[in-house]
Formats: C-alpha cells, structure tokens, sequence
C-alpha cells in the first residue's frame, strides 16, 4: 500500500522538518516528508557522506548528538574523535542509504585524508 502527500508550501514543509531533526545540523540540500536515524559518525566523515546521499538522490541532514567534552591535563588526546553526530535520511530512502553507507564509509574514513570528496 502507498500513500502520496500534496506537496507543501516552504514554510510549512520547514516546521514540519523542525519536528523530526534536532537543531545546529546541515543537510544535503534534499528534503523529506519524514526522517529516520542511520548513524553515528565522526565529524569529519560529515561531508563526504552528505555528498554521497546527495549524489544517491537520497535526502540526509547530520547534526551533534552531544558537545565535545573539555579536554583536562593530563589525558592524551585520542588519534580520532568518538562519533559525534547522528546522520538521519529520508525514511523512505532508508534502504538505499544503508547501501551508501556500507559503500561509502570505509572509503571516507581512510587514514590518507580522503574524508571530502
């Protein structure tokens, strides 16, 4: 069973968006009727996997789960920062997204700096 929705004017599709994504994130320039949580990822794969949904046709929005924590003497700095912010997809694309980020993550995170595109 499908179900299609009239499309909504900006301003209302924009309060509908503000229901489903947390504020202070970026999205991939594609739009959704609904959202739904695919991971959590180290803010430097940000944008390279934004790009890679976008270039799927899949719409994305990442956004930080948490503030970083305030580093103290003594403790040494990690060679990579934990996963920070949540990537969350067009419910609708949700399978498609899984097979980007199957893909397209390991490329990203390689240690020779390619995490852009």
């Amino acid at each position: 069973m499908t179900a299609s929705f009239p499309s909504l004017p900006e301003p209302e599709r924009w309060r509908l968006r503000m229901l489903w994504l947390p504020p202070f994130g970026r999205g991939n320039g594609l739009d959704a009727s609904s959202w739904a949580p695919l991971a959590d990822i180290a803010p430097e794969l940000v944008g390279g996997l934004l790009e890679a949904f976008r270039d799927a046709g899949v719409p994305a929005y990442a956004a930080p789960v948490a503030w970083p924590a305030r580093r103290t003497a003594g403790r040494r700095r990690q060679q990579r920062p934990p996963p920070d912010h949540r990537v969350w997809v067009g419910a609708q694309w949700y399978a498609t997204a899984e097979d980007v980020l199957r893909t397209e993550l390991p490329r990203l995170a390689e240690p020779d700096g390619h995490a852009g595109r």
